[in-house]
Parts: structure tokens; sequence; C-alpha cells
């Protein structure tokens, strides 16, 4: 499964997402909504033991979901201290990984932005434990999308 996204290097643009890893998980921008174990039925699956802001769980009336609950999301925290798999369930692979995107993931790009298959690679992200050096531009479909300047 491929998606219409696509990281390329930044050269000298204006307009970048820059990627760093400066632990935890968080975004100022560049995405829409929540963390996968925020999905409304994320208690089929989690105990959560965590009430803060970062823990919550979405009704499913105030949140858009794209498919089934998402173990291999790249949006989904790691099991810890306040996340905890319920026994029953199988598992054979890592949650909260980072190293692609899953194909929940993609399926749930491709509905936000896909009209027709675009023929590109799935994208690996790869990260040290120094901030990563290399900024990129961010490309839809070849389309560059900048932020509106005010006149």
């Amino acid at each position: 499964m491929f998606s219409p996204i696509k990281f390329v290097e930044r050269t000298n643009q204006i307009d970048y997402v820059k990627i760093v890893n400066k632990g935890g998980y968080w975004s100022y921008v560049g995405k829409q909504g929540g963390e996968q174990h925020s999905h409304p039925d994320r208690d089929k699956y989690l105990f959560v033991q965590n009430n803060s802001y970062d823990y919550r769980r979405y009704e499913p009336n105030d949140v858009r979901c794209f498919g089934n609950y998402d173990f291999k999301s790249i949006m989904h925290y790691p099991l810890g201290s306040c996340m905890k798999l319920k026994s029953e369930v199988k598992r054979d692979f890592e949650i909260g990984q980072r190293e692609m995107l899953s194909e929940g993931d993609i399926k749930a790009i491709n509905m936000l932005y896909l009209d027709s298959t675009p023929d590109i690679q799935r994208v690996k992200i790869t990260a040290s434990n120094e901030e990563m050096k290399l900024q990129f531009l961010l490309k839809i479909k070849s389309k560059i999308f900048r932020r509106k300047r005010s006149q």
C-alpha cells in the first residue's frame, strides 16, 4: 500500500517540515487529531491507567476514524506503566514503533488526499538519538503545499 505523500530533502525552500528527535511524542504543526491510543474503541484492547490529557479517549462523535484500531500506527504511544495490553489481545509486532507508517496510517492518508493511485515507494522513517540534521519539504502529489501569507 502506498501514500500520495512523499518526503524529499530540503534544499533552500522557505516552507518545510523539520523532523527532530527530542524525546516524547508531540507536534506543533502537521497533524490533525490525536494519537492512535485515543481511538474511541481503544478500551477493547488496552488498559489505560492515566487520565491525563495525553491519554484521553475520544468519543465516536468527536473524531473521524479511518478504520479499526491500529496497533502498528506510527501515532501509537508505546506500552508502559500508564498503558497495558489486555491479555486476550495477541501481538506479534511492536506497539509504539517509529520505523514506518502502518497500512492503517497509509489508508487514512489516502482517504484524505488520494484521488488516483500514486506511483511512489513506501516511506521509511529513521531516527537516531541525536537531532536529525535533514529537513524535508513536504510534497503531495507533485504540488507543494504552502501556508497562506497575509497580504
